[in-house]
């Protein structure tokens, strides 16, 4: 069964319109591999708490293979992921743009590159608020050159998802489709308005591509927030992964052409 990540979404500059949704994206074709994970845990989202001391590691790859002044700054979205509206010193305190240190170059490698990474948040730039965040790349200290733009989570726990991954009440998608319902339980955390002031994102192994956004409960009773859906919350059931042997680039392997 696939693993769904859901969240109660709580809470972008760049060149762009404060209307425009802000995605994971890379900008220039120098750029090779982005990473970004919470530190310790290499494959999950980049998730953090706000009163915790994890971090996420945001690590990139340059395939020119020098040395460039890349600079990064964070900014909060929306539960949208377009820009907000709350100016910058609620929400973030320390420098609002900051350099790059630590780099390494490659070594012995057919394809020279520069590894550039940071940890975030960090003593030049500390998070103050829960929610969705962009972090952006830019060159020369110049957002006007954008290298690529990359979503991390903020978390703040005040409530309780209790979720679950069912075959689809539908009978046109039962053979085909995961169904994912669950239940927000926000005792001695006063929710008014719920069907107006919460919205829930459902995310397919953390996928940003099919995002279900925009989520109301479908009931709410006894301080819980209902979300159980027939077709709203359904995602494709197919095999995401594929074992293939790439240890060698000479050979012909097993399931190589």
């Amino acid at each position: 069964m696939k693993w769904i990540w859901f969240c109660v979404v709580g809470w972008s500059w760049l060149s762009l319109s404060a209307q425009d949704t802000l995605y994971s994206k890379t900008y220039v074709d120098n750029i090779g591999i982005v990473r970004c994970h919470t530190v310790g845990l290499d494959l999950a989202l980049p998730v953090v708490s706000l009163r915790g001391n994890d971090q996420v590691l945001l690590s990139f790859d340059d395939l020119d293979g020098d040395a460039k002044d890349y600079y990064y700054t964070v900014q909060l979205c929306d539960h949208d992921w377009t820009v907000s509206e709350l100016p910058t010193f609620q929400y973030l305190d320390g420098f609002e743009s900051n350099r790059f240190q630590e780099f390494n170059y490659s070594s012995n490698t057919l394809q020279p590159y520069t590894n550039y990474q940071v940890l975030l948040p960090n003593p030049d730039i500390r998070l103050t608020k829960a929610g969705n965040y962009i972090i952006k790349v830019y060159l020369n200290d110049n957002p006007e050159e954008l290298v690529f733009t990359q979503r991390m989570y903020v978390v703040d726990n005040k409530v309780q998802v209790n979720g679950s991954v069912i075959p689809s009440n539908s009978i046109r998608f039962r053979k085909t489709h995961q169904e994912v319902d669950f239940v927000v339980e926000h005792q001695g955390y006063p929710i008014s308005n719920a069907f107006q002031s919460i919205e829930a994102t459902v995310m397919q192994n953390g996928r940003e591509d099919n995002a279900v956004m925009g989520l109301k409960p479908n009931f709410v009773r006894d301080q819980k927030l209902i979300y159980d859906y027939e077709t709203e919350n359904l995602f494709p059931a197919l095999k995401e992964f594929r074992w293939v042997n790439l240890q060698s680039l000479i050979m012909l392997d097993e399931r190589i052409k």
